[in-house]
């Protein structure tokens, strides 16, 4: 967010700044999950992008939300 406002750290309320913190503590949860996962089948990396791209739409509304 800075990058986009160019350092301007005061275009962006804490408020803001703490729920995409929050987001990016989930999105690191969810990361770490998916790296933890034992030795992976077809059937099971099928299952895990399914879940990926679930994860990424949640994600992205919650982004949404937040800038909004």
């Amino acid at each position: 967010m800075n990058h986009i406002n160019r350092g301007d750290q005061t275009a962006i309320s804490e408020e803001v700044q703490n729920h995409l913190e929050d987001l990016l503590q989930k999105v690191q949860d969810f990361e770490h999950t998916c790296l933890e996962k034992e030795l992976l089948t077809a059937e099971k990396i099928a299952q895990l992008e399914t879940e990926v791209d679930k994860k990424v739409v949640e994600f992205q509304s919650q982004l949404h939300r937040i800038l909004k």
